[in-house]
């Protein structure tokens, strides 16, 4: 249990780097929507954020941007992100791609900023209930070798 705290942390911390990442692409080079998901999808920093390659490859298959984009984080099984941080993640569809951008770089920062909430009390979870997952560990592993001997 204290793992799956400690991978939900990770992939929030990954998030919010992805949308920054986002944010200096949009900013300095405004590449096409499917070019930076191609760019970030193969960048060794995201290998855990796996929704993104599956993105990628459903816009290579000319499936639009906002509903390939769902469709990665909706196939995401291999996470332990909560459905509150997918929802908020999955808004990245309605962004990217929809305006200006200026105001998809505004709204990639509310974003990081609604998943850097999330990330607090998923460290305050991590750092509280992780303790209790260790504690317990270490308590019935001294009572087993009490009952056993």
């Amino acid at each position: 249990m204290s793992s799956n705290l400690s991978k939900r942390v990770n992939e929030l911390e990954n998030s919010i780097l992805l949308l920054e990442k986002m944010q200096t692409y949009l900013r300095y080079s405004k590449i096409p929507t499917s070019e930076l998901i191609r760019a970030l999808a193969y960048n060794e920093n995201f290998t855990a954020l796996t929704f993104l390659k599956v993105c990628s490859q459903k816009i290579e298959q000319g499936e639009a941007f906002p509903e390939a984009w769902k469709s990665g984080i909706f196939l995401w099984k291999d996470t332990r992100m909560n459905e509150k941080d997918k929802e908020i993640l999955s808004g990245v569809s309605d962004i990217l791609g929809s305006s200006d951008y200026e105001s998809q770089v505004n709204s990639l920062g509310l974003t990081a900023a609604l998943l850097e909430q999330n990330l607090k009390e998923a460290l305050a979870a991590k750092n509280t209930t992780g303790k209790l997952y260790r504690s317990l560990g270490v308590l019935i592993g001294i009572g087993m070798a009490i009952f056993i001997a």
